[in-house]
């Protein structure tokens, strides 16, 4: 006889709404003022559940947070990097309402000073007969040899004040997860989910390890 594959979590609900019915009945007898805990339990609970429900997604959007990284480069300068990344938004039901924005992010190594540009915005809906989405087929054929990326370059230049260009490319660890060193120091980067946000954070550390900078896009 086949076992259930999802019968250890139907036990594990019923357990769960056994435990709360016994404590409803016989915990108020034994530790005085448990429902005012209780009620401090669920209050709380709910602004959790709002915070992920509504916060979260607000702060998301509202920061235009990277949903994930394309290419990192070193700029030829030596003095920063550059950050390719995406940003999705969400477009309903339909695949092909979405939309993802490509972002750069020029770094400097120093004090990890961020200037940000928006290259261009794709649809999500697939292309026939290839891979890849309305606009965007690959990095390098959709992004590096684009007008918007010359343009993106010649804004980034003129807010540093020194001309920026794509030098070393880094290799990833693994998926949205970075590690290099440029000027003396080491830089990380890689996926985080917080309590109000999520993105990705790139921490700079010195030779000794100590932190000398973070930021979050």
């Amino acid at each position: 006889m086949r076992v259930p594959p999802n019968l250890k979590y139907v036990f594990v609900a019923i357990i769960a709404i056994a435990a709360i019915v016994l404590g409803t009945l016989y915990l108020p007898a034994i530790i005085p003022g448990i429902g005012k805990i209780l009620t401090n339990i669920l209050i709380w609970g709910m602004v959790l559940l709002m915070i992920f429900v509504f916060i979260k997604p607000m702060f998301t959007f509202l920061y235009a947070r990277a949903d994930g990284l394309l290419e990192i480069f070193i700029d030829k300068q030596g003095k920063g990097f550059h950050v390719f990344a995406y940003h999705l938004n969400s477009g309903g039901e339909s695949a092909g309402g979405s939309t993802r924005d490509i972002q750069q992010y020029y770094i400097t190594a120093d004090i990890g000073k961020l200037f940000y540009r928006k290259i261009y915005s794709h649809t999500m809906e697939p292309m026939s007969g290839r891979s890849g989405w309305g606009g965007y087929t690959g990095f390098e054929e959709s992004v590096l040899t684009s007008p918007m990326f010359e343009k993106s370059m010649a804004k980034l230049s003129g807010k540093t004040g020194i001309i920026l260009q794509l030098g070393e490319k880094i290799k990833a660890k693994e998926d949205n997860h970075y590690l290099f060193s440029i000027d003396g120091k080491n830089i990380e980067l890689k996926k985080y989910s917080g309590v109000v946000d999520e993105g990705i954070i790139i921490t700079c550390t010195g030779q000794a390890g100590q932190l000398l900078w973070k930021k979050k896009i």
